[in-house]
């Protein structure tokens, strides 16, 4: 399948409804490096904002869950093909008991 309106989602989102979204841009120009999480400007796309982390690997997500990055609150939208395993996004990790797991939203971009 060419084209499955994916990609057309996410700059709908990022670009005219201003969310700020994790996904695969975030890392453009070695921010994959970086040590902290943090607001990116990715050139080319307009007034999109993205966070530093890449929720479309399994790798990615394991960075996003060692930087806090649903704690941070930093991201409006995660883009990520690993349901299962994004659910470690959203986990206290042992932080304040008293805390519970944080929660989020769930919609599904199914093309058939």
């Amino acid at each position: 399948i060419p084209k499955t309106g994916g990609s057309t989602l996410k700059d709908i989102i990022a670009d005219c409804h201003f969310k700020v979204v994790a996904n695969e841009e975030g890392i453009a120009d070695g921010h994959d490096q970086d040590m902290d999480l943090q607001l990116v400007d990715v050139g080319g796309y307009g007034r999109a904002k993205y966070v530093n982390v890449d929720t479309t690997t399994i790798e990615g997500i394991d960075r996003a869950v060692q930087l806090g990055l649903v704690r941070s609150n930093l991201a409006d939208v995660i883009v990520t093909p690993y349901l299962y395993e994004s659910e470690l996004l959203f986990k206290n990790g042992g932080e304040d008991p008293r805390e519970g797991d944080p929660r989020g939203r769930l919609f599904a971009d199914v093309i058939v």
